[in-house]
């Protein structure tokens, strides 16, 4: 996820973020390497002409990554702070 930003745009500018966008495996649904090249899922599906449905399958996959980090870092948090009011409960002792 690092240096992704979630949306695709048109511009040559983000060109370099649509190409990580389109070749990162969370995003495009995985890869598999053939003798004749490279597989992606998103882009084997039968609407993979029409480019709007393929940037909205990438652009979503690419959220729902960004909130599943989120969420990784809050369960986290959330252990490291349970654990350290146990072990601050346990050495009270009561």
């Amino acid at each position: 996820m690092r240096g992704v930003s979630c949306s695709l745009k048109d511009d040559l500018k983000y060109l370099e973020n649509n190409a990580k966008i389109s070749t990162n495996e969370l995003f495009n649904g995985g890869c598999k390497k053939f003798s004749d090249g490279t597989g992606c899922w998103v882009f084997s599906q039968e609407w993979s002409q029409n480019v709007s449905k393929v940037a909205g399958s990438l652009e979503g996959h690419c959220r729902e990554s960004s909130a599943d980090m989120v969420f990784m870092f809050l369960a986290a948090a959330l252990l490291l702070v349970t654990a350290g009011l146990a072990f601050l409960r346990k050495r009270k002792g009561y």
